[in-house]
């Protein structure tokens, strides 16, 4: 049989295909596996998150096995664009954390500097500068975590003291007025809006206008 060729699929997960290199002793193969070996071949292959080296086996997570991993989340979404190769802790990471498109986020690293995934976030407004960032969920349990966008800041602030912090829209990097930050919490309380369209009119992302609309930025205004 020639891999181009598309062999009965048995259901949306599984498909019929003895004599492939990862068929079991049934002759049937994860759909998902299938076509990502169809696009890259033998191997061995990097991981899309780690790099580290991988290889194709039969079964099982073993070190070093590779594992298919699906960007937007949607395991039956089996497009070519949206299956890349993967280590299965980084898949295992990104099963528990996994994050949309569209949502903010923060780059996950291990001790030596390569990517491990990435992390849902919430995006604040910095204390200091008013800059909006994203905060690791985990990290906002933390007392004093998610106040300041960078170390230097956070040091500004205690040199100066918080009421020196340029807050709002008298902070030059603010993506918001005040006046624009009233409207959107009168919008959002009037209804027929989404976070998203809210967002897009407004010219900040859907984490932005949530966190307007819930105050947990732009907390001064009132």
């Amino acid at each position: 049989m020639q891999w181009d060729d598309i062999p009965p699929v048995l259901n949306y997960l599984i498909v019929h295909a003895p004599g492939h290199p990862l068929a079991n002793a049934r002759g049937h193969v994860r759909l998902h596996r299938w076509l990502l070996y169809r696009r890259i071949g033998d191997g061995p292959h990097p991981c899309n998150w780690c790099g580290i080296a991988l290889a194709w086996h039969r079964g099982g997570h073993a070190g070093g096995a590779l594992v298919v991993d699906h960007l937007d989340g949607h395991r039956a979404n089996n497009d070519d664009g949206n299956l890349v190769p993967s280590c299965n802790p980084c898949n295992v990471a990104r099963r528990r954390t996994r994050v949309k498109p569209d949502e903010p986020h923060v780059v996950q690293r291990r001790p030596d500097g390569t990517v491990r995934g990435r992390l849902r976030a919430v995006e604040m407004a910095c204390e200091w500068c008013g800059r909006l960032f994203p905060v690791e969920h985990a990290r906002l349990k933390k007392k004093g975590d998610g106040r300041f966008c960078s170390h230097s800041c956070s040091e500004r602030t205690a040199a100066v003291g918080p009421r020196a912090s340029a807050s709002g829209e008298r902070n030059h990097h603010a993506a918001l007025t005040e006046d624009a930050v009233r409207e959107m919490r009168r919008l959002w309380a009037a209804g027929g809006i989404t976070l998203t369209e809210l967002g897009a009119r407004f010219g900040v992302s859907k984490a932005g206008a949530e966190g307007v609309v819930y105050r947990r930025s732009w907390k001064h205004v009132t």
